[in-house]
């Protein structure tokens, strides 16, 4: 599934459009999602020896 948010001459432009902003968007949600856990990891480790 995919969402084309543009106007398309030829349909072939449209689906490659297509696929490469769906590729982008899950590269961007998965890149955030492994930052986020990452940062979150770190304030752990961070807050483990204050905590002790």
């Amino acid at each position: 599934m995919c969402v084309c948010v543009c106007v398309c001459v030829c349909v072939c432009v449209c689906v490659c459009v297509c696929i490469t902003v769906e590729a982008e968007y899950n590269y961007l949600k998965n890149r955030a999602v492994y930052i986020y856990t990452q940062h979150v990891h770190e304030n752990l480790f961070v807050r483990r020896p204050s905590l002790s």
